[in-house]
């Protein structure tokens, strides 16, 4: 590695191509539809039996919900699960992209419980089951099919300057998006000074761990302004923990949390100039509007 600093790879993580899972995924699908004909068969014969009253009408149409249900949730749960795993197997080296693209890299930093909050839901059976029926699950399940999670949007985006690397949460599958570098425990905070003084630009998702706001302080801080965006969070209660921190880390006033409607993990891209905060707001969730967030921290890097 001619352009980061040599670190040990982290031994139990392994890329695979975790074809069985996407086999059994095929075979459940099966089994699940030919579950659902024979559940429909009954029902239609239920129906016909009892369709002479309305008590036993409703019972059917209860005991039709519960059993659909029953059958449903299984779909969903390993679908969902077994799709994002899948994808996570399917991770990017930062050693390997910045071999092989030779641009100043985009260095992303973000706090280590975003990817933590995610592994949860990605692989905790009770955290996972309670996602599952709320309206936003088939937009995620959707976003994994089409490989446009947040991260991805995001590094898409970002890739027009530069590849994207990030450093890799410690004994933990990556996410894709960020081409990730393992480092040891000892060695993270070397590895993040060596990549932001190559990079042509950081950018920090905001937040409040101390691994983060030690990288704000004692790194990004340290870099001139035009090499430095921020991602404000959607999430209101984090939006004001980090408007407050950067108020009394930097002395900076971010300003109010923009007025949008969706619901993605960020909600606006802040730049510092001459040490005041120009906040451009987030007006959609498709690339396109991340995009024309980025536009001027694009064209001030006279990146065409």
């Amino acid at each position: 590695m001619s352009r980061i600093n040599d670190s040990p790879q982290t031994p139990e993580i392994r890329r695979s191509s975790w074809q069985r899972p996407t086999i059994l995924f095929g075979v459940i699908l099966l089994i699940v539809v030919g579950a659902f004909v024979v559940f429909l068969t009954a029902v239609i014969g239920v129906v016909i039996f009892h369709a002479t009253t309305p008590d036993s009408r409703q019972a059917v149409g209860t005991g039709a919900f519960i059993i659909g249900s029953v059958i449903t949730a299984p779909l969903w749960f390993l679908g969902f699960r077994l799709v994002k795993r899948a994808n996570r197997h399917d991770w990017a080296s930062a050693e390997e992209l910045l071999n092989k693209d030779r641009r100043p890299p985009v260095l992303y930093l973000r706090p280590f419980d975003v990817d933590q909050q995610a592994d949860q839901v990605d692989s905790g059976v009770s955290a996972l089951a309670s996602t599952l029926y709320f309206p936003s699950a088939l937009s995620r399940l959707v976003k994994e099919f089409r490989n446009s999670t947040d991260e991805m949007m995001w590094s898409a985006a970002l890739s027009s300057i530069g590849p994207v690397v990030a450093v890799a949460t410690p004994g933990q599958l990556p996410f894709r998006g960020a081409a990730r570098l393992f480092v040891g425990d000892g060695d993270w905070q070397q590895a993040v000074a060596s990549l932001a003084s190559q990079a042509a630009l950081t950018v920090v998702m905001g937040g409040e761990t101390d691994g983060l706001w030690w990288e704000i302080k004692n790194i990004v801080s340290a870099l001139s302004e035009d090499k430095v965006v921020y991602l404000l969070p959607n999430d209101e209660l984090e939006f004001v923990g980090f408007r407050a921190r950067m108020l009394r880390e930097l002395g900076i006033d971010i300003g109010d949390k923009p007025n949008i409607a969706h619901h993605e993990m960020v909600c606006a891209v802040l730049q510092l100039i001459q040490g005041k905060a120009q906040l451009i707001p987030i007006w959609g969730s498709s690339q396109s509007s991340i995009e024309l967030a980025l536009e001027p921290v694009v064209k001030r890097l006279a990146i065409d």
